[in-house]
């Protein structure tokens, strides 16, 4: 986040999608989904990372298109679609099941922790929404670097650290 304004923009983002995707399979992932475990903002953020199940693919983006927030181009990597909501960058990462495995398509060597995507819901001040679990987040944060060959940020090793000071998910308060 470059100033208030754009953290209040990300909010109001996180307002549509939890309002707009309601019934829909959706984890925030990343620094947000982080920021929802801890129950505060943890640092700033340049965008907000969203895990959508590929069968809700469509459905998810009318329900965004449909709440004014989402009216640019999707531009797509292959593995993660981003578009703009509200001034904000939304990457958008699609999964689905291989096996008894959760896959992205496209990194399908790396499946996602067992669980990563069946925790509650978290609630961080007056919003409720989906994320990664901390075991699926710590994953992802300490084995980016061997999956995607690109090296660690200084956020991702501050993420991890505060992923480890969390505990176990049964040890921590709801």
């Amino acid at each position: 986040m470059n100033d208030l304004g754009t953290a209040d923009r990300q909010w109001a983002v996180l307002e549509a999608l939890a309002t707009a995707s309601r019934g829909l399979r959706f984890w925030l992932s990343g620094g947000w989904a982080l920021d929802f475990h801890c129950g505060r903002v943890t640092r700033r953020h340049s965008d907000i990372d969203v895990i959508v199940h590929e069968d809700d693919r469509g459905r998810f983006w009318e329900a965004l298109r449909a709440s004014g927030m989402c009216r640019g181009s999707v531009r797509s990597s292959g593995v993660v679609d981003t578009v703009r909501c509200g001034g904000v960058e939304v990457e958008v990462t699609y999964v689905y099941a291989q096996g008894d495995m959760i896959v992205t398509r496209g990194v399908e060597h790396w499946p996602w922790p067992e669980g990563s995507l069946d925790d509650p819901p978290r609630r961080f001040q007056e919003l409720e929404i989906g994320v990664v679990s901390v075991a699926g987040l710590l994953e992802m944060k300490t084995r980016y670097e061997e999956f995607f060959d690109v090296p660690m940020r200084v956020q991702d090793d501050l993420d991890a650290q505060l992923l480890m000071d969390l505990g176990e998910p049964d040890r921590r308060d709801p």
